[in-house]
């Protein structure tokens, strides 16, 4: 799980809670809201009996060739209207061009290979029940009728939303993506040293579809604990000003803090040389050598953890705002606050700027977005970050991908 890997991979074992930082207290908290989020939502014999009887009723081919949507259409006809047209731009192919919001969809990503070798679409049916049609009927009430909804029905749009926003964040052709990255750097670590790394960095190494797709369900669990435990707020603009990207759940890290292992800082000589000393004062005890403490980072925000804020925009005048993570869940509603043309302003410059940089592919903007055309957007980047040296793990993972998009069951890497 991503989110929660760089908060775990770099930090030292330090003696008393004073010395901890910011980030580092915060990452204990969200440890413990996540245990026990599990704890009271642990499966039992009656919800798995649900389960069962919803799959049985399921037809697992029905969407096997359809094209898949990674942020539901219901969210993207908000910038469409209508004519289901909007303004894109894509990162990948560094080019404007208007849309139909059907096109930006990938055939059977969410497809997966079932133990009789058969296509199985499943999971995009799951997607459509179980998470998706909730959610749209929340933020049609928060965004047509926010006032009537009594409060009983505010808690559990708060609970769906909350859902699905989770499910938001790893259900994204970056996310995968990013996983495939960690797949390629744990493979080329286990062959180094039997494959040279000449060879090394000629290879691809792909994992699965099954294998994003079987850890959507646990992550998504994990981090709607980080949802739910935060009090959210609709803020609505002025006027329609906020983009959407194909990975849009944004987060507010707070003040740079030092999150580095001190092995970051070394190079292999000198890890080398560390383990040489070590062993050679040692002398006749034999133990492991200490090796390399090894740091993976996303590079964009990720920390949903330790993050002080999560943005999510639901149109392009509104969006979700999960605030500070609290100890217990979140029992309240939804606040609705109306920013005035000044904060507006400033709210979608930082939105924007985040969800321009943070895309792994398109950004979205309305058919009466003037200036979408005129605007700045960096090109693709690396997607992570690894400290550990220079190999030819390393490299896969820290420069700019040679295949930016996730790999599809159909597709030939050859």
């Amino acid at each position: 799980m991503n989110e929660r890997r760089e908060e775990h991979a770099c930090r030292p074992m330090l003696p008393e809670a004073p010395l901890l930082q910011p980030w580092q207290i915060r990452a204990g908290q969200a440890d413990a809201v996540v245990s026990a989020f599990e704890a009271h939502f642990e499966v039992n014999a009656a919800t798995e009996n649900q389960a069962a009887r919803f799959m049985a009723g399921v037809d697992r081919q029905s969407h096997v060739g359809s094209r898949q949507h990674t942020v539901p259409k219901f969210v993207l006809e908000r910038w469409a209207g209508k004519s289901l047209q909007v303004q894109t731009y894509s990162r990948i192919e560094e080019q404007f061009r208007t849309r139909n919001i059907l096109d930006l969809a990938i055939t059977d990503f969410y497809t997966f290979i079932d133990l009789d070798g058969n296509k199985d679409s499943s999971m995009e049916s799951l997607l459509d029940v179980g998470v998706e049609r909730p959610a749209a009927t929340a933020l049609r009430r928060l965004l047509d009728d926010p006032i009537s909804a009594p409060a009983s029905q505010q808690a559990v749009d708060v609970a769906v939303l909350a859902q699905f926003a989770a499910f938001q964040v790893v259900r994204t052709a970056r996310h995968r993506r990013e996983s495939e990255l960690h797949a390629e750097w744990y493979a080329k670590t286990m062959a180094h040293g039997r494959v040279s790394d000449d060879e090394l960095r000629e290879i691809s190494v792909v994992p699965h579809q099954n294998d994003s797709i079987r850890m959507m369900g646990d992550a998504a669990l994990k981090l709607m604990a980080l949802f739910a435990c935060r009090p959210v707020a609709l803020l609505l603009l002025d006027r329609p000003r906020l983009l959407i990207g194909d990975d849009p759940v944004l987060v507010n890290p707070g003040p740079e803090e030092a999150t580095h292992h001190a092995d970051c800082f070394l190079t292999d000589a000198q890890i080398s040389a560390r383990d040489a000393h070590e062993r050679k004062r040692q002398g006749r005890r034999k133990r492991r050598n200490r090796g390399r403490v090894v740091h993976f980072s996303t590079t964009v925000p990720r920390g949903l953890g330790v993050g002080l804020e999560v943005v999510l925009p639901v149109s392009p005048r509104a969006a979700l705002l999960w605030g500070p993570l609290q100890d217990t869940l979140h029992v309240g509603g939804t606040v609705h606050e109306q920013l005035d043309a000044v904060e507006s302003e400033r709210f979608a410059v930082k939105a924007n700027d985040a969800t321009c940089a943070q895309a792994l592919d398109w950004v979205v903007s309305t058919p009466t977005d003037d200036a979408f055309h005129k605007r700045t957007i960096p090109p693709a980047g690396p997607l992570t970050k690894v400290c550990d040296g220079v190999n030819a793990a390393s490299i896969a993972v820290n420069g700019v991908p040679r295949r930016l998009r996730p790999a599809r069951l159909w597709q030939d890497l050859s």
